[in-house]
């Protein structure tokens, strides 16, 4: 999810040798001395290949509005995803467009934004009241086998309540800086509750040679509304992990603490490594429901990366 250099220094000696020539004086002549033409001497330097800079993503910082301004929503759109896009509290965006339903945004419609305000870095500036936007760990962007880039992230939620149809947009930069593609992922989980993780995978058609750098940026996000009545938090007691042959097996009991029956959805197992970035995940479908108290073991694989360092095992169900 690096979730986001050096610069080799080669000095050149160049060691002279000075060969001195023994001379034999003789009787001074008294004709002049014949004048040689001046001979230049240039010295081959050997070429040194200039090592690539290191690639700096360009910030484009909107400018700064004190007074409000208009958007028309796109496909995808948020209230909360374009709150956050442009720096202004929910709640005073809601309170500017009162009419509108925030479940159904009709795109085309136009919108006001109330001053909307932004930092020289191109950061919406947040008031301190307002919660903390989603948290995009650095996307781990390798070269897939058909020459295209895969690119894998986490989408961490620090807010104080769980958030859902989560958006993101990848964007892959070159070697000096300039944009190569860009795409638009989902997270895959239906919620992602306050202070877990959720994985994306979004695959480029560009070149790896070609790649310098990656960046992710918000798209949407909208709290999560009425959770009790659709999703239900269960239980994970007994979680435990381990490596097996290059496998990483985890095991976990899972129990339903609520009053309802829950249907049981998928499970997802994603894996990060020590710089807190993802090495993997795994869904893995689930059938069947759990009465209220009742708890049922699950288990499943996923092959392992060395460099694996911690995991988060998250299952889905909805209220029947």
């Amino acid at each position: 999810m690096g979730y986001w250099g050096w610069r080799p220094m080669l000095g050149i000696c160049v060691s002279v040798l000075v060969v001195g020539c023994s001379i034999t004086q003789e009787a001074a002549s008294t004709a002049l001395p014949t004048l040689s033409p001046p001979v230049t001497l240039i010295a081959r330097v050997p070429d040194i290949p200039t090592p690539l800079p290191s690639v700096v993503i360009p910030i484009i910082p909107p400018p700064a509005s004190p007074t409000p301004v208009t958007y028309v929503i796109q496909a995808g759109d948020t209230l909360l995803g374009i709150a956050l896009r442009f720096g202004v509290p929910l709640e005073q965006l809601k309170a500017a467009n009162s009419t509108l339903d925030p479940l159904t945004l009709p795109i085309g419609h136009t919108i006001i934004i109330p001053s909307p305000s932004f930092n020289e870095q191109g950061i919406p500036i947040l008031p301190t009241n307002t919660p903390a936007a989603l948290t995009l760990l650095t996307p781990n962007c390798t070269a897939s086998i058909s020459g295209q880039i895969q690119c894998l992230g986490l989408v961490r939620n620090d807010m104080a309540g769980a958030v859902e149809r989560v958006i993101v947009e990848v964007r892959l930069f070159g070697r000096q800086g300039e944009l190569l593609a860009q795409g638009e992922a989902g997270v895959e989980q239906y919620v992602i509750p306050s202070g877990q993780i959720a994985p994306y995978r979004l695959i480029v058609n560009t070149e790896w040679a070609a790649y310098g750098a990656a960046q992710v940026v918000l798209k949407s996000a909208d709290p999560v509304d009425g959770q009790s009545n659709r999703f239900m938090m269960l239980e994970m007691q007994d979680e435990s992990g381990w490596m097996e042959n290059g496998v990483f097996r985890v095991m976990a009991n899972l129990r339903n603490p609520e009053t309802g029956s829950a249907r049981l959805m998928r499970a997802i197992l994603t894996l990060q490594n020590g710089q807190g970035q993802i090495s993997g995940y795994r869904i893995v479908p689930l059938s069947g429901s759990l009465a209220s108290g009742e708890s049922r073991l699950i288990q499943f694989s996923i092959p392992s990366q060395p460099d694996m360092a911690a995991f988060q095992l998250f299952v889905e169900a909805i209220r029947e």
